[in-house]
């Protein structure tokens, strides 16, 4: 019993100290794909933005989709050389950037925990039919 109650509490204070931010909602053929996010940059103009990458996981076709979306806040700051996300009044550093060099200069982005990314399929009916239609809704977490 306590430990449920413990489950229970543990479950309820993660929600309550965490935002979802939704950043992508589109419509899908299938619900079985690998889903993989991905934070991209542009040093030179400071930008930041987020590719999500769905991937067939059934079947012998390659099929995947690239989707490509802008978030409103989300930016690269050059002078802390980390990826911020400005959401109500509150900055978030999301990830830490590291510019490395071997052959050629290339940067690394490595997440700091309080930018995460979450997605689901969500099944919406379609107006005037009794069809349902399948949506990547993708978020990005706050905690």
């Amino acid at each position: 019993m306590k430990k449920t109650i413990l489950i229970l509490l543990t479950f309820i204070f993660t929600n309550v100290y965490a935002q979802e931010v939704l950043i992508l909602d589109k419509p899908v053929k299938f619900s079985h794909y690998a889903i993989q996010e991905k934070l991209k940059l542009d040093v030179e103009n400071a930008k930041s933005w987020v590719e999500v990458i769905a991937k067939k996981t059934r079947g012998r076709s390659r099929y995947f989709k690239k989707y490509t979306t802008q978030i409103e806040g989300l930016s690269f700051n050059p002078t802390s050389s980390k990826i911020e996300f400005d959401f109500e009044g509150k900055t978030y550093e999301c990830a830490n950037v590291e510019t490395k060099q071997f052959i050629f200069t290339y940067n690394v982005i490595k997440f700091t925990g309080e930018c995460t990314f979450s997605h689901r399929f969500v099944k919406v009916p379609v107006e005037g039919s009794r069809r349902k239609q399948t949506r990547l809704q993708v978020f990005l977490n706050l905690n």
